[in-house]
């Protein structure tokens, strides 16, 4: 771990240490994992012109962040009982898994379950990234890593469409998928070249209990993502209506147990109240969320 004690980060002396190094790779977790949530918007097109089932497009997205929610709760968790270095290897050859399935699926029913696979792997990655801030690096200087792996995902959801669209076209769009496959190989083989310190290779001593696994939350929201993603798959009025209305039920449960539980709580207190700073940038994104979320997911199919 650095030394450096003071708020300003001495980029010259994390990169003699090596950390510099460690922290470039702990973020190809987040660029993977942003850029394929993106990219599947730009390649949505051309794979369902070779897989058909457009009724299932909505599920791309849903089961994808579904996958990615549950293992980025449990990778936080596990770290308590794994060593953080195996924790990214599974978590980075999960990923390769699903992307190569996306890559390679002759249905859109095979593509959908290499996109849950490929959510696991990507959100246990982006989890694990922030806790590797915590394991290895000082403390004074983690509101600057944390920034700039803000940034990275920033600039990685923006390139994802990009990305999607210049390999759709010069390529194929199964190619795109591929991509991912071999980032995520490679990630899971320099875990045991660059992750070699004690913090990354040992289990953490912890005086205190773990804190209790989310099951009920969890179940809630899986079963409401569920819900709202079957109502567009057949669309009947009262069908889908009802569907809708279950699953809107379900998200709420999903806050409310939340809520109820601190210990396991995997959103912060009062989150959607406008008179705390926190709820209301929580308010504002949800509102982001909501106006382009279905543009992102069925606006190229609509254009082409």
């Amino acid at each position: 771990m650095t030394g450096i004690s003071t708020n300003r980060v001495d980029w010259r002396v994390l990169w003699a240490s090596g950390d510099l190094a460690r922290f470039c790779f702990i973020s190809l977790g987040i660029l993977l994992h942003a850029t394929n949530e993106t990219m599947v918007a730009t390649v949505m097109p051309a794979m369902v012109g070779e897989l058909a089932g457009v009724q299932l497009v909505g599920w791309s997205l849903a089961i994808y962040e579904l996958g990615a929610i549950v293992a980025g709760a449990a990778a936080g968790r596990l770290v308590s009982y794994v060593p953080l270095r195996t924790n990214m290897v599974v978590a980075a050859l999960l990923y390769a898994t699903g992307a190569l399935i996306c890559a390679t699926s002759p249905s859109m029913q095979l593509f959908l379950a290499g996109r849950l696979i490929e959510g696991l792997g990507g959100g246990a990655l982006v989890s694990l990234a922030f806790v590797s801030v915590e394991r290895l690096f000082s403390r004074a200087i983690w509101p600057q890593l944390f920034g700039i792996m803000s940034a990275i995902w920033g600039v990685a959801a923006f390139s994802g469409p990009l990305l999607g669209a210049i390999m759709t076209e010069l390529l194929s769009w199964r190619w795109a998928f591929g991509i991912f496959t071999l980032g995520g190989a490679a990630m899971a083989l320099a875990s045991f070249l660059v992750l070699d310190t004690p913090q990354a290779t040992k289990t953490k001593t912890s005086t205190g209990k773990a804190p209790p696994f989310p099951f009920a939350a969890l179940g809630c929201l899986a079963v409401a993502v569920v819900l709202i993603a079957s109502a567009g798959v057949d669309i009947a009025l009262l069908r889908s209506s009802l569907l809708m209305a279950l699953g809107l039920i379900g998200l709420v449960l999903f806050f409310t147990i939340d809520a109820l539980k601190p210990r396991s709580r995997l959103f912060p207190a009062r989150l959607f109240s406008w008179r705390t700073p926190v709820g209301a940038g929580m308010t504002m994104v949800a509102a982001f969320s909501v106006a382009t979320c279905s543009f992102g997911v069925y606006g190229p199919l609509l254009l082409t």
